[in-house]
């Protein structure tokens, strides 16, 4: 419509110049056309808007399911490395998507038709009057050239502002998940401080760069009206040698008009496809990673698993520490229901044999092997579903405790009530939940915070026992608790570890001497092994840490 109304108003200026019957015509005539003008744009523009919204919405709904379902299936050494921390990563997922979308949809499609405008009126221009079109479009390039240039200033500070935004979230998410060690440490300042500091910085940024904003945009607007002038001043000399009436200058002026309109409207939404082309760049990135361990996948065998572990000639080092070697061709074999435990100073690479079992990380080489099978030939969620796995810090899940013990099945919606229980009976927290008012249906609270440690620790176990997994890895499980809590723990523990497979972590040596293996890691690899009566006549590195404790 709007390309057309530069065909159309000069049009207009003639029905002025008439008298009587036809002037009343003719008014007439225009005021029709405009009025099916108004109903067509109108109609046209409610069903464009319905279709971009719907189809955004679909769109940006795909986007956030495919960004998240990539970041599930990482291994946990993806989330090692700086740019891939959980706080940076949900600051993305909440604010890139949004960008996406006021970019997209309804905006788009006014781009599309301000170029399309653009294309037309300069059709109409230089069909209408050649000469005054080229003069003319000498001003264009001026405008679209500024227009370029404050677009491509926008996506580098916007890529910037994008980094500290990242980190401004960092600092947000650390805080409000670490609460009550902020709290305790007297460091809500701190804190604050370090996030006003990376809210301040693209803020003043932003002010180096006003002047040359303002300039830019001065210099459009004030192009304009030279065109204005240019327009007339040569147009009345085309109209006094009669190259051209007046009706056509005005066609072409309003032409280019609206040729410097469709660009100024394009330009106004520079700014948010800048911004969506950075989040854009990220959230593709997301969608498009491959996970090296996918539990997703279908793909891998699925043995019978009887629970014999084999850790071959294993070297293993932190990805985001390549030059430090954790594991120096370590070699371990546990037999099915047997219970070893890991025992070694800190970083001896206690925890690390678990997270490799689990295949959090892969081994840099060697071989892991379940039942004589390599286990990177095996279906990761197959592997997982026969191993529970119980550590010093339990997570539990804000739903209730019913919720947070099935979700240790394969398939929770299947759980009976009586699985449950009796899950909870093995791991001695039965009695203390029925007596909760709501029972099994209790809030265990946001990362178990309604919960004390050992309660916490005890439903943990009974998710873990209701997989019914034929190895049980204990990590730490007693560390954190009281002696207590901790001699209850250690019963249903006990328990649990019955007709299993079990691989035990402990500091505490007392609570691991009753063990079928003891194994004693030292610089990457097991250098004593035995029971705990052996290692000691042994009196080697064992009986020292016997001794030290």
């Amino acid at each position: 419509p709007c390309t057309l109304m530069c065909s159309i108003i000069p049009l207009n200026f003639q029905t002025f110049t008439l008298h009587g019957e036809k002037f009343h015509k003719e008014v007439q005539y225009w005021t029709t056309v405009y009025m099916v003008f108004a109903v067509v744009t109108g109609a046209g523009n409610y069903v464009a808007a319905i279709c971009a919204c719907i189809i955004t919405e679909k769109i940006i709904a795909n986007i956030r399911l495919r960004a998240f379902t990539s970041i599930i299936k990482q291994t946990i050494s993806w989330f090692d490395y700086e740019l891939h921390t959980p706080g940076r990563l949900i600051t993305c997922l909440a604010r890139d998507p949004p960008l996406v979308k006021a970019a997209a949809g309804y905006r788009a499609s006014q781009v599309l038709i301000a170029a399309t405008a653009l294309v037309a009126a300069l059709f109409i221009a230089f069909t209408t009057g050649w000469k005054l079109a080229t003069i003319l479009m000498f001003i264009v390039p001026i405008i679209a050239g500024a227009a370029y240039k404050q677009a491509s200033l926008m996506i580098r500070h916007q890529k910037r502002d994008a980094k500290l935004m990242d980190n401004a979230g960092q600092v947000a998410t650390e805080a409000v998940l670490n609460l009550k060690t902020v709290q305790a440490l007297g460091k809500e300042k701190l804190f604050l401080e370090r996030y006003k500091k990376y809210l301040q910085e693209p803020y003043k940024e932003a002010r180096k760069q006003a002047y040359y904003y303002a300039t830019v945009f001065a210099v459009t607007q004030s192009v304009l009206y030279i065109m204005y002038s240019v327009a007339f001043q040569f147009g009345a000399k085309l109209i006094e040698r009669d190259e051209m009436t007046p009706t056509a200058v005005y066609r072409v002026f309003f032409a280019l008009s609206f040729c410097t309109t469709a660009l100024g409207q394009a330009s106004t939404y520079f700014q948010e496809f800048s911004r969506a082309k950075i989040s854009i760049a990220f959230v593709y990135r997301l969608m498009s990673l491959e996970s090296q361990v996918d539990a997703l996948c279908p793909d891998g065998v699925r043995p019978k698993i009887d629970g014999k572990v084999t850790f071959r000639d294993v070297h293993f080092s932190y990805p985001t520490r390549p030059n430090v070697p954790i594991l120096k061709g370590l070699n371990l074999t546990i037999l099915p229901g047997q219970t070893v435990a890991l025992v070694g100073g800190s970083g001896c690479g206690k925890s690390t044999l678990i997270g490799l079992l689990e295949r959090f990380y892969l081994p840099t080489s060697g071989t892991v092997m379940i039942d004589d099978v390599d286990i990177s030939q095996i279906n990761v969620n197959w592997l997982r579903s026969h191993m529970g796995l119980v550590t010093q810090e339990p997570i539990l899940f804000d739903s209730s405790i019913r919720e947070n013990i099935a979700y240790g099945a394969p398939d929770p919606s299947k759980v009976t009530d009586d699985d449950i229980i009796q899950a909870a009976k093995t791991a001695n927290i039965h009695e203390f939940i029925v007596q909760l008012p709501q029972g099994y249906d209790t809030s265990a609270g946001d990362r178990g915070a309604k919960l004390s440690g050992g309660q916490k620790q005890r439903i943990a176990i009974a998710r873990a026992i209701l997989r019914n997994p034929k190895i049980l890895l204990l990590d730490e499980a007693t560390s954190a608790l009281d002696t207590e809590s901790e001699k209850v723990v250690q019963d249903a523990l006990d328990r649990a570890r019955r007709g299993r497979t079990s691989i035990v972590i402990a500091h505490r040596l007392s609570t691991i001497q009753n063990a079928d293996i003891i194994a004693l890691i030292h610089q990457g690899r097991v250098v004593e092994k035995g029971t705990h009566e052996q290692l000691v006549a042994l009196q080697g590195l064992y009986y020292d840490l016997i001794r030290n404790q």
